[in-house]
């Protein structure tokens, strides 16, 4: 196959599998969309629609159970979503993106027979495609990521009439499972084009898929239904699901993307660069290094090797993710399972938000276990700190495993009135009280700044750190199971005793509106940062500011659903009538 065939183009992208399918999407602006009935939706009637079903993915009855991540988009949405698409594109300066998506894929170029993607292969194909990850058997065999990608299929006489002159020039064909497969002869790479269904991708996914015809599919997988199930999202565009169980797999497959786009950058296992590594001192960087974690990824030697070399943890738990566009508001729909124990903290990043001080244009909370419970930890969480900061104290390890939730808050449109801070709460006092004293004895030794005791108002005890020749200083103050840490006493005083708190402040029930009545763990308020980032008179700002113009409100929810299922919401409404370059239009 030469470089303007289409199985090559695509299938050598078949490792990033969930970004080409989430990608697929932008086809949308260019698609016919064929349901043309009904009026845009306001923000608030979008909110109704994409929080009350489980969303359908239409491709998981078509492709194998046996999955690590999925991914599937829409080609032709309805009116609404298609119009949100085209907002979105003309507030970002991209005019055609569709076009834009052909061309990162190289399907802009013709094909042998002088045919094109969109005019000859797009119209045979159904309104959906689709992309999965195989799971790997074993760690070697994670090394060589297997996927495909996987598209309806219209008319399968015309797409064969269009795409077997390319197919048959450069590929043997081959029998699976009574199916005609064309592979590649140079290459992994097969593609076969069913009655209903297309697959491109490595030819063990493409068989895989042909088998799924007559065997077990995505749809009966209990793992990716228990995650779908958690989602509230009626008609997304598009929809991802993965298993973090099948972490090694999906390391091989980043590992896989990054090599073949160049931009791999080696990192040891600790998580830190040789640069980092060389700064910290003799004895912790010999232990590091006589532990493996300080050599490269260390891919060798098993499964255990591979997982601690990379990035994704594996963990019992599943995410999956919906997106829904309507003019003025885009929505991600969150959901899935995780350990049992962790999924009812998710209530205290929600409880330390509306805590924070009212007249914040970001305020956000997280629950410390629930971060953890999809992350390291353990001994590799103690580990990893103490590579950078030295041995901490016993009492101070203590304090910091007590910590229950972390939030923060930022006030202020303008340099000089600017404050802010974040909040770690404890399980009682002593552990505060713990936290702040060895974070005195901690910022002193790593920085030399001098830290001294300081009374502030609203805190039990303070401490006050001042860098030599700036003008400014670090405060933290311990209030009850509560430690504030800002820039500067009235950061720390305005946390631990506002004048007023967000839970009452308008654009918390903005919010909250928002996100459907969820209690929000993140909100941002976008015109205070805009006037914020305008008044440091930055050159460079000005396209920040621009887009940051176009924002109207951005807030995030994270709930319990049972002890080991959760759900989400992530909002953002932007002016629907604005596009780039500062004129409007009417949608």
């Amino acid at each position: 196959m030469t470089s303007t065939s289409l199985p090559r183009t695509v299938a050598r992208r078949a490792v990033p599998l969930t970004a080409i399918a989430v990608g697929a999407l932008a086809f949308a602006g260019c698609g016919g969309g064929d349901d043309e009935s009904g009026k845009p939706a306001t923000p608030a009637a979008a909110a109704a629609t994409t929080t009350g079903a489980a969303p359908k993915a239409f491709l998981a009855d078509d492709v194998p159970a046996k999955v690590a991540a999925y991914a599937e988009a829409t080609f032709r949405p309805g009116q609404e979503p298609k119009a949100a698409i085209e907002e979105l594109s003309r507030l970002f300066g991209v005019a055609d993106p569709g076009g834009e998506l052909m061309k990162s894929l190289d399907l802009d170029d013709e094909l042998e027979s002088g045919k094109t993607f969109e005019k000859d292969v797009l119209p045979h194909l159904g309104d959906h495609v689709g992309a999965f990850l195989l799971q790997a058997a074993s760690a070697s065999a994670a090394k060589k990521p297997q996927g495909a990608i996987v598209a309806e299929v219209k008319d399968a006489d015309a797409l064969r009439a269009t795409l077997e002159p390319a197919l048959k020039d450069e590929s043997r064909v081959v029998t699976v499972a009574g199916q005609q497969v064309y592979r590649d002869k140079n290459s992994q790479a097969a593609a076969w084009i069913g009655d209903d269904l297309f697959a491109m991708g490595t030819e063990d996914a493409v068989r895989a898929t042909i088998e799924a015809t007559e065997g077990e599919t995505l749809d009966g997988n209990a793992r990716y239904k228990a995650a779908i199930a958690q989602v509230r999202a009626s008609d997304p565009l598009g929809l991802t699901w993965v298993d973090l169980q099948q972490a090694p797999t999906l390391n091989g497959a980043i590992a896989k993307a990054a090599d073949e786009g160049g931009s791999r950058a080696k990192k040891p296992a600790s998580g830190l660069t040789e640069s980092q590594l060389k700064q910290l001192p003799p004895s912790v960087r010999k232990r590091l290094e006589s532990s493996g974690g300080g050599g490269g990824f260390g891919t060798s030697g098993g499964m255990g090797a591979l997982d601690a070399s990379t990035t994704v943890p594996t963990t019992d738990a599943t995410i999956a993710m919906a997106l829904s566009l309507r003019p003025g508001r885009a929505t991600v729909s969150t959901g899935g399972t995780a350990p049992e124990g962790l999924g009812g903290e998710a209530k205290a990043g929600a409880d330390a938000v509306a805590a924070l001080p009212g007249g914040s244009w970001l305020a956000f909370g997280a629950p410390i276990s629930g971060m953890n419970g999809l992350g390291a930890t353990g001994p590799e969480v103690w580990e990893q700190l103490e590579a950078v900061t030295g041995e901490l104290p016993a009492d101070f390890k203590a304090a910091l495993g007590k910590v229950k939730s972390v939030s923060g808050a930022a006030r202020g449109d303008s340099l000089l009135g600017a404050a802010g801070g974040v909040v770690l709460q404890t399980e009682d006092d002593a552990s505060a009280k713990a936290l702040l004293d060895g974070m005195g004895g901690l910022v002193k030794r790593q920085t030399g700044f001098p830290v001294r005791s300081q009374d502030i108002e609203g805190a039990d005890a303070g401490l006050v750190a001042a860098p030599q020749g700036l003008p400014l200083q670090i405060a933290a103050g311990q209030k009850g199971d509560r430690v504030a840490i800002g820039l500067g006493v009235d950061s720390v005083t305005s946390i631990l005793k506002p004048s007023s708190k967000f839970g009452d402040d308008p654009t918390y029930d903005r919010a909250k509106q928002a996100l459907g009545g969820a209690t929000p763990s993140v909100v941002i308020n976008p015109k205070p940062l805009t006037n914020l980032i305008g008044s440091l008179g930055v050159g460079e700002a000005r396209q920040a500011v621009e887009a940051l113009q176009r924002l109207k409100l951005i807030a995030g929810s994270q709930e319990s659903t049972g002890a080991t299922t959760w759900r989400g919401t992530f909002v953002v409404d932007y002016d629907a009538s604005q596009q780039a370059g500062g004129t409007t239009t009417t949608p």
